[in-house]
């Protein structure tokens, strides 16, 4: 006979897949022909021992059990202890030559599903049917009870509040999570009205929840205030949803009840401290525009009586005011450096907050680059003497005219080259070098052989009031304004600054600006129109000479005092 094999019942499209257990070869054929007759395909194993059985049942998978009530050495009723010792809930037919009634009642008793005879097998086909249509709905029975407890064991291990109630607001289930939210036990809740749960607007409000319901309406959402035992005010956000009888009426609601208090506290703070956050960006607004409005006002203030202090220190200076020795002439060409320095950082002060402010006026006209380079390492010739500094200037020719602010490009340049020199030992090497980037732009650089910057330390370069070499006892002196001044200045006309350097190798740094100056950085109205034109015109015409070369030690003095470049303590 062939083996059952599969792991699923069989369908009407299947064979039945029975096991047999008789030892009577014809009356197997004779079942076998029944069951044909009458439309049921069936595949049979047949058993005739106790081992038998459990060697198939160890390996097969049948849908139905026909046995014969008396065997040699046993009976079926063993064969059925066998099958439900193993757990196997099969439907178990008799197929036997007598039974008397006390017999087939204790059969019946003992779980077996029905009985035929032998002389009556006509009979075998309803009841087979009749067994797996008994046997389907069994299942249907245990598969839906154990859906139920599944869903009930999620309901009741739920951290929510799940509970229902009826049309007329009265509680009718209550989870373990209702009982820990609200802290009253299932048999003090059920039973009572919604009222145990909450009072004022948000009763009002959970009657009108159940009144929608009644009234057909779908699954609502919403967040109130409920009271737990003692009057213990909880938020909650609250699930309601339709309940219904198997005829689809609405007989209730379930409500999904989730405890939000501490998320509602942590909003309440996060809103609390977003509100105090925009009031101390009002207030740092306020305090940046009073700081502007104070830096202008100052300006004329401050600047006044220095002009006065530089201009007489250099009348005296220069003896134009009547004859001064040795001695005091010193004295005074320190109380002008003094003068003239702390007017750069003044001067730098103020332009920073301009900056700032967005107010820095830009007036671009056509500019030699060769002749800038040039004024600012004359300038600043003195100090590379002084340290045994080589200077060299290379300016291609191909980058000397271009559309900038002057005045603005030589802060720049005095900036770089003042700190190159600054932070180079003697007897080192300082390179200013102007050439093209591109179509559209050119670099202005200065390379040094100076003391390097730590990788680490680069970010730190191009920040307000940020020097690496900080304390009292400082070997360098400056404000640290300057390259941060240089970094706001370059990239208000659209340009970028950077540096590359080593530690003990020297450093580079350089800035990458348009050849002609953005008209949107560039002052306002008319006046900058034609501004603009003329350094156009005066691009386009040539109308200095180029220079290139090296500065070995000669060359121009220094310009007006006030240091049009006016480097800053960087």
């Amino acid at each position: 006979m062939p083996q059952a094999n599969a792991d699923q019942p069989a369908s009407s499209a299947q064979p039945l897949r029975i096991l047999c257990i008789e030892d009577t070869p014809a009356d197997v054929e004779l079942v076998s022909r029944v069951l044909r007759r009458s439309g049921i395909e069936a595949r049979m194993d047949v058993v005739q021992t106790p081992g038998e059985l459990e060697e198939r049942l160890e390996s097969g998978v049948y849908d139905l059990v026909l046995a014969d009530y008396k065997l040699p050495g046993w009976c079926g009723l063993d064969a059925l202890t066998v099958l439900r010792a193993r757990g196997k809930n099969l439907p178990f037919i008799l197929v036997t030559g007598t039974l008397g009634e006390d017999i087939a009642v204790e059969c019946l008793k003992k779980g077996v599903t029905d009985y035929v005879l032998k002389d009556r097998l006509a009979r075998l086909p309803v009841s087979v049917r009749r067994a797996l249509e008994e046997q389907k709905e069994q299942e249907a029975r245990r598969r839906a009870e154990e859906e139920i407890a599944r869903l009930a064991a999620i309901v009741e291990s739920s951290r929510d509040a799940i509970l229902s109630v009826n049309l007329d607001g009265i509680i009718t289930t209550w989870n373990a999570g209702a009982a820990r939210m609200y802290g009253y036990l299932a048999a003090e809740a059920v039973g009572r009205s919604l009222s145990l749960l909450t009072a004022g607007r948000a009763l009002d409000e959970a009657w009108l929840r159940v009144d929608s319901i009644r009234h057909g309406e779908g699954i609502q959402s919403y967040e109130t205030m409920h009271l737990g035992k003692g009057g213990k005010p909880i938020a909650v956000s609250i699930t309601v949803s339709p309940l219904r009888d198997r005829k689809g009426e609405i007989t209730g609601a379930s409500l999904i009840v989730r405890d939000i208090t501490v998320r509602k506290r942590l909003a309440d703070e996060l809103r609390h401290k977003n509100e105090e956050l925009r009031k101390q960006y009002r207030q740092a607004q306020a305090a940046s525009r009073a700081k502007d409005e104070f830096l202008a006002n100052m300006s004329h203030e401050l600047r006044s009586p220095l002009n006065g202090i530089v201009g007489f220190s250099e009348l005296m200076h220069d003896g134009k005011l009547g004859p001064v020795s040795e001695e005091h002439k010193e004295y005074l060409a320190d109380i002008l450096s003094s003068a003239r320095h702390l007017q750069r950082l003044i001067n730098d002060v103020l332009d920073l907050s301009r900056v700032e402010a967005g107010r820095l006026q830009f007036e671009p006209e056509g500019v030699s680059l060769g002749e800038l380079v040039h004024e600012v390492s004359d300038s600043l010739h003195a100090v590379a003497v002084q340290k045994g500094i080589q200077l060299q200037t290379e300016v291609d020719p191909e980058a000397d005219r271009v559309v900038a602010d002057l005045a603005k490009l030589r802060q720049v340049l005095y900036n770089y080259l003042s700190n190159a020199l600054k932070f180079t030992p003697e007897e080192g090497h300082v390179w200013v070098r102007a050439k093209p980037e591109g179509p559209d732009a050119f670099r202005l650089e200065v390379e040094d052989t100076g003391i390097g910057i730590a990788p680490e330390d680069i970010n730190r370069l191009f920040a307000e009031f940020q020097q690496l070499d900080s304390g009292t006892a400082k070997k360098y002196q400056g404000s640290g304004l300057g390259l941060a001044l240089t970094k706001r200045i370059v990239e208000a006309q659209g340009g970028q600054v950077g540096v590359a350097s080593r530690p003990g190798a020297g450093s580079v740094f350089y800035a990458v600006l348009p050849r002609e100056a953005r008209a949107a950085a560039a002052g306002s109205g008319a006046g900058r129109s034609a501004r603009l034109a003329r350094g156009r015109a005066e691009t386009e015409h040539g109308a200095n000479a180029r220079r290139t070369g090296t500065n070995p030690g000669g060359g121009r003095q220094p310009s007006e005092p006030e240091a049009n470049p006016r480097p800053a303590g960087g």
